[in-house]
């Protein structure tokens, strides 16, 4: 079962990632990141989560995924956040939680 397993949830979170990255809905992919959330995450999916922001330009789903990143700590996130941060086209509470991250993931 262990093989079997582990097969079945790679599957899984890479449909979820997908989704995350490429459905046309925002609803839809903030849905497949609250999934995503409920794993225990491997280094590579969290860094998958990171590039995932950078190339995000929904406010909504930047937001929930910084919340994300912050919560897992992740400090490979730091310079995407200040990427964000120092960028005048997005939205300033994007780049206020951006400047969070960077302070909590620094401390």
């Amino acid at each position: 079962c262990i093989d079997y397993c582990e097969n079945q949830f790679d599957t899984l979170m890479d449909a979820l990632f997908r989704t995350l990255e490429e459905d046309p809905s925002v609803n839809v992919r903030l849905a497949a990141l609250e999934a995503v959330g409920r794993f225990e995450l491997s280094p590579a999916m969290r860094e998958d989560l990171v590039l995932t922001l950078a190339e995000q330009r929904d406010p909504s789903l930047q937001m929930a995924l910084i919340t994300k990143l912050i919560e897992l700590r992740e400090v490979k996130a730091l310079p995407v956040f200040t990427g964000i941060m120092q960028n005048p086209e997005v939205p300033e509470s994007i780049r206020n939680r951006a400047e969070f991250g960077i302070k909590i993931l620094n401390m």
